[in-house]
């Protein structure tokens, strides 16, 4: 990290902290944060969520602990006196709650996606001048990502060719259907852009271009890329993905990724250098690299405890403290944003290379031959397209120059209501 950019923080041993959304995956905020206040090093103050009444039991439990309980933001950020805060809503609330917050002087730990557009995170930048927002890309404090980081640093790759990765993760109706951004492209006038590489997947990509970087703690940026886009469930954005392209450090790089499968495959990275591969798939690492002593039991650690932890050491003020700062993800939202520009929006699948299934009464739907095209792009670096997919669509490569002048909003904001394409009908 640039200690030039180090925020203008102060000395405090307790950081009074609130979390917003306390549902879904703000659970595991506030458990980070308990944890850390059971430990003595925060103190959890409030929590703001509008649906206290679907959450009876831990409203109850805070209240004996003297948590207030607020219905929004606003209301919070009014009431009570806060040094930071965490933020786990839908993503089109993202780019308002963070800049509400950081105008009061709040710090942010800001859940991954930071916002959809390159143009929200270049004002998010423009406006966060003492570096208070920290995104939530909890896997790059883990101690497997640690261990490639740390591999290609001392050169037990040779020099690095390829990072690719990826993921078959499967998503029924009802994924859809909980809540009402779920695979939208835009909702009441926001960005949403939805989908396993921009949500679900997200990780994955932020890990390749932080295994890209050139040092320690930096994240790669994407200097021209080739990306395809493909929906078949009902929905307005995409359900699979894939990209590839080259990084500033000159490492090429590609990722794929669908719910649009029946058969799961684990969170996948393989690394390619001079001297051989090192693969990561799920916890497990192989390699092909002589002498090469790999780790055990990949899996154990909690990087979402070790990720909230070092916000909270850096809202103290020390100086050493790595975080992802918003500047860090511009790599992230060009590579989503270039994928769309690339794909020249979503393309929809023809209903004769897609089958239906249910689990437990839930329909979801299966691309034919989908995880084995995930697996070769993984493998090597191939788009969908390039593998002989008879219903991929083949797309144009895109600099960043490029990107950076797209206007997006056609499609982000273009999409149908309800997009009808041939698989529509589950």
């Amino acid at each position: 990290m640039d200690k030039s950019h180090q925020t203008k923080a102060f000395r405090r041993e307790r950081v009074r902290v609130g979390v917003v959304g306390v549902g879904g995956f703000g659970r595991s905020h506030l458990g980070a944060v308990e944890s850390l206040a059971s430990a003595g090093r925060a103190h959890l103050v409030a929590v703001a969520d509008p649906f206290r009444e679907q959450h009876v039991e831990l409203d109850s439990r805070l209240s004996a602990q003297g948590v207030a309980w607020h219905s929004t933001l606003e209301e919070m950020l009014e009431k009570e006196t806060l040094d930071a805060i965490t933020i786990a809503t839908p993503v089109p609330l993202h780019f308002g709650m963070t800049r509400r917050a950081v105008e009061k002087g709040v710090f942010v730990y800001l859940e991954k996606p930071p916002v959809p557009l390159l143009s929200q995170l270049d004002e998010m930048i423009a406006w966060d001048e003492d570096f208070r927002v920290a995104v939530g890309f909890q896997l790059i404090y883990s101690e497997p990502i640690r261990f490639l980081k740390q591999a290609i640093l001392d050169g037990k790759l040779g020099t690095v060719r390829s990072i690719r990765g990826g993921a078959a993760a499967p998503r029924r109706q009802s994924y859809y259907n909980r809540a009402s951004w779920a695979g939208r492209m835009s909702i009441n006038g926001e960005p949403v852009f939805d989908g396993p590489m921009t949500n679900a997947l997200a990780h994955v990509l932020q890990n390749i271009l932080f295994l890209g970087g050139g040092d320690a703690w930096s994240f790669a940026r994407p200097t021209s890329l080739r990306g395809e886009l493909y929906r078949c469930y009902p929905v307005e954005s995409f359900d699979t993905s894939c990209v590839r392209g080259v990084l500033d450090t000159g490492v090429e790089f590609a990722f794929a990724g669908s719910h649009a499968v029946r058969d799961e495959s684990p969170h996948t990275l393989e690394v390619v250098g001079t001297r051989g591969t090192l693969r990561l798939t799920g916890g497990t690492f192989s390699s092909d690299i002589p002498g090469l002593e790999l780790p055990q039991h990949a899996g154990s650690d909690v990087p979402m405890l070790a990720s909230v932890s070092r916000f909270m050491d850096y809202v103290c003020g020390q100086p050493e403290t790595d975080i992802i700062r918003l500047e860090d993800t511009r790599g992230f939202v060009e590579t989503t944003n270039g994928t769309l520009v690339s794909s020249r929006g979503i393309f929809p699948l023809d209903a004769r290379f897609v089958e239906s299934y249910q689990v437990e009464g839930d329909p979801g739907l299966d691309v034919l031959g989908l995880g084995d095209l995930i697996t070769q792009t993984i493998t090597t670096g191939r788009l969908f397209s390039e593998n002989s997919a008879p219903w991929a669509n083949r797309t144009p490569t895109v600099t960043r120059e490029e990107i950076q002048s797209a206007v997006l909003e056609e499609w982000i904001f273009g999409a149908e209501e309800n997009p009808k394409n041939a698989t529509a009908c589950l």
